[in-house]
């Protein structure tokens, strides 16, 4: 929440989904950012009840972003994704595994489009400490130069990274 307002958004929190209605009820959103695992009542089952009206009939079409911290096999509500659009926040690409492996998964959910926004401008250079990347050619950045190519090698819509400048100026 800290985050959202030092960039000028207006928050409001919930503890778990029930609040979260609760919360919804009473104050129209442009957006809302959902945790799939919260107490009470889970991020999934508060966005379903956000789609039937349950928060009222005029709210039922505010954007719902799903966000968790803890993903496993399973998480993903097959149903929820068929047909959406997602957003993947990542602090960073290395060699491309992980993501090309989520998104496939994802896309077998019947996801329509993949976007990935990275937190950090493109990892081309290796950690001089040998942190599980010590070699130039392990990176996804260094092999690839344009944002298409790693976006074509990971299976996305489109790829975005915080550019250096971008970095500095947080």
């Amino acid at each position: 929440a800290a985050m959202l307002t030092r960039i000028g958004a207006e928050v409001s929190t919930a503890e778990n989904g029930l609040e979260a209605l609760e919360v919804l009820r009473g104050t129209d959103f442009a957006l809302v950012l959902m945790d799939l695992r919260m107490p009470v009542m889970g991020g999934i089952e508060a966005s379903r009840r956000i789609r039937a009206g349950d928060a009222g009939a005029e709210r039922s079409d505010v954007p719902v972003v799903a966000l968790t911290a803890h993903s496993a096999a399973g998480d993903a509500d097959r149903s929820l994704l068929a047909g959406k659009k997602v957003l993947i926040e990542e602090d960073s690409i290395i060699r491309g595994t992980t993501s090309r492996n989520r998104v496939k998964n994802l896309r077998e959910c019947g996801v329509r489009e993949i976007h990935m926004a990275v937190s950090c401008p493109p990892t081309r250079h290796p950690c001089p400490y040998g942190i599980d990347f010590s070699s130039r050619g392990e990176l996804r950045a260094a092999q690839k130069e344009m944002e298409g190519e790693i976006a074509a090698f990971i299976g996305l819509d489109s790829l975005h990274y915080l550019t250096l400048k971008g970095m500095l100026d947080a």
